[in-house]
């Protein structure tokens, strides 16, 4: 349709750039005729000039023109050389006017040889475009190349249509899967009671160790003898024996929790690898397909459909053959004694007869070209249906093997009653040594009064939990947030869990020592007796071969700490010096 349009502009400009070139010649032709005439009529102007000047010559005297006092050859005077100077300017002005006229016909026809160059040129584009795919196209192949790129328009809209109608049966088949994942979700549902029960063990361990911590505030005095304390002692380490066993066997069943989500993932793992496998092996198996088909001179797979015959179809096509030839044989012999029959008889008008043959035979071409087109369609649409229930098979194979690791997954992501992520979980483990550790320090620098805890209940919201900290107040006996003690306090809690945190790391990290630590201020916040259980601490770490540095502005400090680095600020800027004492 492009070419068809350029092709019409590079008409209608050719004929315009024609029209203009008669114009432009014809102008022309005037101006040319226009300029002899101004060089005629100045000639005589001038011969007229000449001659009224020799008439004035008198001999003996200078000539006003060459200054000669001889005039052997005056011009002579003729009335025919006398030219009125206005009919001069009248024959200049005319060929100015026609001048312009000339070169306004001049632009116009450039312009229109260019448009016309320019149409040609793209019909042109567009007719290489077309010989790139449609060898030996013609103009006069426009109208059958157009009818034909239309019907076959028709026919990938037809095709196109049954694909929707597949594309809406897959969504129904979606639909289907969805309504078995909401299946599947129950089942999930029975296999997330085993991680409630090891998250209950867990917090029942922990709710018991409490227990057992409030029971020994509430024991009044007279009852808190030797017996008393290793019954009661006895009886808290058969629990406690009891809820270890318990979480030994929710730990070795988490175990092999993850050793079965490692085999599934393996098994998904070399499945992907095999349908990427499978689907690199079909594109190379296709391109050598598309490289042997175009070696053989098939441009397109339709050409190489009809172009493929069965043994039995050649047989049958040699067979024609053969027969065709000895039928043309016969006949031949009895067009032979026909012809000698018929000698005196009129021919038939054989033209018109051909005419009608081509024409039933165009019509039997086009129905077996629909024939071959619908074929191909079925079989395409039956290979589509065959790929679509293999793919069908194949994703319930899937989802069988989702359901356990999908389910796992989703664990731990977070996406449970607990909304506590597996690296949560992990760090939440770690918290509790670390709090182990760190509580052993708080007591101490609080005499017994605090204890740390890690929040196990559920947070409100989609908000992840399992690492908020609460602390325990022996003196309520009730446990409250660690935002709730004041400056002090704080201060000796973050300490308490930086040394707690010191001691965990280094015991986990194998041959790695951790032998020096600063402390960064905090210290002001303190009370005098505050101050002392926390140098207490301070100095036990040290007894134990680390090296602890303090960095602050308290004066105490001073007199409790015996290797100093004093920084003192004057006028001249900062000054360090080092000060040991005894």
């Amino acid at each position: 349709m492009k070419y068809e349009n350029a092709l019409k502009e590079f008409k209608k400009a050719h004929k315009g750039y024609e029209a203009k070139s008669g114009i432009y010649e014809a102008e022309t032709a005037r101006l040319n005729d226009a300029k002899a005439l101004v060089e005629e009529l100045e000639q005589k102007w001038r011969s007229g000039q000449a001659s009224i000047l020799a008439s004035s010559l008198i001999s003996g005297e200078a000539c006003p023109v060459c200054g000669s006092e001889h005039h052997p050859t005056p011009a002579h005077t003729s009335s025919e050389f006398f030219l009125d100077e206005a009919d001069l300017k009248e024959a200049k002005a005319q060929a100015a006017t026609i001048e312009k006229l000339k070169m306004n016909a001049e632009s116009a026809f450039f312009e229109a040889k260019s448009a016309s160059t320019s149409a040609e040129k793209e019909a042109e584009s567009k007719l290489h475009e077309i010989t790139q795919l449609r060898d030996g196209f013609k103009e006069e192949d426009l109208p059958n190349a157009k009818a034909d790129i239309l019907a076959k328009r028709e026919g990938l809209s037809s095709q196109q249509a049954q694909l929707s109608q597949t594309i809406q049966l897959l969504e129904q088949v979606k639909v289907e899967l969805e309504k078995r994942a909401v299946e599947n979700a129950k089942v999930r549902d029975s296999i997330q009671q085993y991680s409630h029960q090891v998250n209950e063990l867990t917090v029942s361990h922990t709710q018991q160790q409490t227990n057992v911590d409030r029971m020994v505030v509430s024991i009044p005095e007279n009852l808190r003898s030797i017996e008393t304390f290793e019954r009661e002692m006895s009886e808290a380490v058969k629990r406690q024996d009891d809820l270890k066993k318990s979480l030994e066997a929710s730990q070795k069943a988490l175990v092999e929790s993850k050793e079965r989500f490692g085999a599934e993932a393996a098994r998904l793992e070399e499945a992907v690898k095999l349908v990427k496998d499978r689907q690199t092996s079909l594109e190379t198996e296709r391109e050598t397909f598309k490289s042997n088909m175009a070696k053989q001179g098939f441009e397109t797979y339709r050409l190489y459909e009809e172009a493929k015959k069965t043994e039995a179809e050649l047989n049958r096509m040699e067979n024609e053959i053969r027969s065709y030839r000895e039928q043309l044989r016969s006949v031949s012999d009895q067009f032979e004694q026909l012809s000698l029959l018929l000698k005196e008889v009129k021919m038939p008008d054989l033209k018109q007869l051909e005419e009608e043959l081509q024409v039933l035979t165009n019509e039997v071409n086009h129905l077996e070209g629909e024939q071959r087109e619908l074929f191909i369609k079925k079989r395409d649409n039956q290979e589509i249906l065959e790929k679509i229930k293999r793919l069908n098979e194949q994703m319930k194979a899937m989802e069988e093997r989702y359901k356990t690791v999908g389910h796992l997954y989703d664990i731990s992501k977070g996406q449970n009653r607990f909304r506590i992520s597996f690296e949560r979980f992990v760090l939440a483990s770690f918290l509790d040594d670390i709090l182990q550790e760190a509580n052993l320090r708080l007591q101490k620098m609080t005499s017994g009064r605090y204890r740390m805890l890690r929040k196990t209940d559920k947070a409100k919201g989609n908000v992840q939990s399992g690492l908020e900290l609460l602390v325990f107040d022996q003196y309520t006996g009730q446990e409250r947030h660690v935002k709730t003690l004041s400056g002090g306090e704080s201060f000796k809690a973050a300490l308490s869990l930086a040394l707690g945190l010191a001691d965990v790391v280094q015991n986990y990290a194998g041959g790695v020592s951790l032998e020096t630590m600063f402390i960064d201020e905090g210290f002001g916040t303190l009370d005098p007796e505050s101050l002392d259980q926390a140098i207490e601490s301070l100095i036990d770490i040290q007894s134990s071969g680390r090296l602890v540095g303090i960095i602050s502005h308290v004066p105490e400090l001073k007199e409790r700490i015996d290797a100093r680095l004093e920084v003192t600020a004057d006028q001249a800027g900062s000054r360090t010096e080092f000060l040991f004492t005894n």
